[in-house]
């Protein structure tokens, strides 16, 4: 009980086969591709994030070093008052700092 198998199904069968083949070779070049772009892409997020945490302690050092900074220039003492003129006025703010040295 052998089905008979015209020659235009024969044909088509073979069409169908080649077809698939062909997308299955599509797949395999698409699923490559995929695989090498999420390797690149991980390769990234892993560079970004170590640049990320790097820029992180850089901002924390350079914040550190503005509030020092800050600091003693708020705790700098300041001439009492203010001179009338410019001569006056730097040797008020000499004065000043010498005694911030001691």
């Amino acid at each position: 009980n052998r089905a008979v198998v015209s020659n235009p199904d024969i044909e088509e069968l073979k069409e169908l086969k080649e077809q698939m083949k062909a997308l299955q070779e599509e797949l395999k070049q698409r699923e490559d591709r995929w695989s090498a772009a999420h390797g690149q892409l991980t390769s990234q997020v892993v560079a970004l994030t170590r640049e990320n945490v790097e820029l992180r302690d850089e901002l924390k050092v350079s914040e550190k070093h503005r509030q020092e900074a800050w600091r003693s220039h708020d705790m700098t003492p300041r001439p009492s008052r203010k001179a009338d003129t410019p001569v006056r006025e730097h040797f008020i703010i000499r004065l000043s700092s010498r005694q911030a040295e001691s």
